[in-house]
């Protein structure tokens, strides 16, 4: 890690709301990952922040940073509220107990959002993250104590029982395509935050047609909105629809179809829909 950048004083310190990004000096960290560069050499933050050390850390300087420059790569990052309700979700989730197989893949993990959620949760979990960032893998190491691979979705090739992911949206299509072939047996599972009532598109056919390798088990709206963004979030368990013994063209030959929602049950006030394919 290089890292050279001078310890600032209190007195010099901006506030990271609508004034650090903005205000900054030429030799003070410019973006989050020179941000996080400052932070492991000086213990502290290169502004003033209230909530040091706590899930909204990261999530508040790159969202800061993105309102003064730009959004890259689709990199829409979690919100804190969301990924502590998805680990509840995945917490309270009957048939994962006990019987997972670690360690939990964080696909597309970003700086580790997601894992933060699951580590406040469920601390003894294992968690491996993917992401196409080489410095989003950097924090993600060093944030959440876990390991992370820098590569592409597309060309990650081990197996796990349980996969959780804040896919970007615009690349949705080949996520389906690439997220069944990562499923370690017929019963695992993979938690999703995806665009509102994304899984019951018809259209195009490709993505019809990806959408069919899986069973949607449960679905619940997301509590909170993403920044820069009005699209409406869902959180959406899936697995896969077919057993080893067929194939999707099995399937469609014997005019298998999804019919919608069959029941429904309700978790600690939570409502839960639980829907089959089948």
């Amino acid at each position: 890690m290089d890292s050279n950048f001078e310890k600032i004083t209190s007195k010099k310190k901006y506030a990271l709301n609508n004034s650090y990004f903005k205000n900054r000096s030429m030799n003070m960290p410019a973006n989050p990952y020179e941000v996080w560069q400052y932070y492991k050499e000086h213990k502290e933050l290169p502004y003033n922040y209230d909530y040091l050390h706590s899930n909204r850390m990261w999530y508040d300087c790159f969202c800061e940073y993105q309102k003064r420059y730009r959004i890259e790569c689709d990199q829409f990052f979690t919100p804190p509220e969301i990924s502590m309700q998805l680990a509840e979700i995945i917490r309270d989730y009957s048939p994962f107990g006990e019987q997972m197989e670690g360690p939990i893949l964080d696909l597309c993990c970003g700086y580790g959002q997601l894992t933060f959620g699951f580590r406040e949760i469920l601390p003894d979990y294992e968690f491996i993250g993917v992401d196409t960032d080489r410095q989003l893998c950097d924090i993600y190491e060093d944030a959440t104590k876990q390991r992370a691979i820098n590569m592409f979705f597309q060309d990650y090739e081990v197996k796990h029982d349980v996969i959780i992911a804040n896919p970007p949206f615009s690349q949705l299509e080949e996520f389906f395509e690439k997220l069944d072939n990562l499923f370690k047996y017929w019963h695992s599972v993979a938690f999703v935050i995806l665009p509102l009532r994304y899984v019951d598109k018809v259209r195009p056919k490709r993505l019809f047609k990806s959408l069919m390798n899986y069973r949607v088990i449960m679905r619940e709206q997301c509590i909170a909105s993403f920044a820069r963004t009005g699209q409406n979030t869902e959180i959406v368990a899936l697995e896969p629809a077919f057993r080893n013994d067929k194939k999707h063209e099995d399937y469609i030959a014997e005019g298998i179809i999804p019919n919608g929602i069959t029941s429904s049950k309700t978790s600690k006030n939570k409502q839960y829909e639980q829907i089959s394919m089948f």
